[in-house]
């Protein structure tokens, strides 16, 4: 989050090799969560407080709270917002809405390992979190079906004259597993020697692609 002549936003900011806390407008950023070992969980059995999950069995993906270098690690900030803008040093973080073809549950690890829970796509009182000025936090990110998700997320202040701000809504995209692609690969001519040239042409079906509304490219290396 920032805050800037009178303005709150709300963007993405990712550790790169060529920086850390770089920031991207969130339309321009992919969340993925692999569907490797690492990332698969499922709801335990005989612990009835992550029966919000779904009944015991029930498959799940997850970027964790604790950070593993194979899996994304998201989280929030509020560092970029200075002490005594706003009443009581504060933003509240607000869930607007959820798309996709599960359903989504963040919540953070207590001492005990048991679940302390922030953001629901399913009960409507776990929509809001008050945080405050200078958090940088991260949470447990749980999805119970694979595929392309949309979190439309909002952040709401009050400075200390009073003004009410908000970032608006803004929408951060997610992929759960991967999307599927078609690739067939054409040599001409089929059949040649050592020291022959040949054509390599590789037509790429990534109509998923497009329907997630993810941009991008195939390359092959």
């Amino acid at each position: 989050l920032g805050f800037e002549e009178g303005a709150l936003s709300m963007h993405a900011a990712a550790d790169l090799e060529s920086g850390r806390g770089q920031l991207f407008d969130a339309s321009d950023v992919l969340l993925q969560v692999k569907d490797i070992p690492a990332a698969r969980a499922e709801v335990p059995e005989g612990f009835p407080e992550f029966s919000f999950l779904g009944p015991p069995g029930t498959p799940l993906w997850f970027a964790p709270m604790t950070q593993n270098p194979d899996v994304v690690w998201p989280g929030w900030n509020t560092e970029r917002l200075d002490v005594g803008v706003f009443v009581d040093d504060a933003v509240q973080l607000h869930l607007r809405d959820v798309q996709g073809p599960g359903h989504v549950e963040v919540f953070m690890d207590d001492p005990l390992g048991l679940p302390i829970r922030i953001f629901s796509s399913t009960d409507p009182s776990r929509r809001s979190q008050t945080t405050s000025v200078g958090t940088h936090a991260h949470t447990n990110w749980f999805f119970d079906a694979l595929g392309t998700y949309a979190m439309t997320f909002e952040a709401t202040a009050t400075t200390v004259g009073g003004v009410e701000v908000s970032t608006g809504p803004v929408e951060y995209r997610w992929l759960v597993g991967s999307l599927p692609t078609t690739t067939e690969l054409v040599a001409d001519p089929a059949s040649a020697r050592v020291g022959d040239a040949v054509t390599l042409t590789a037509q790429i079906d990534t109509e998923a692609v497009p329907e997630a509304g993810l941009p991008g490219r195939v390359t092959f290396l």
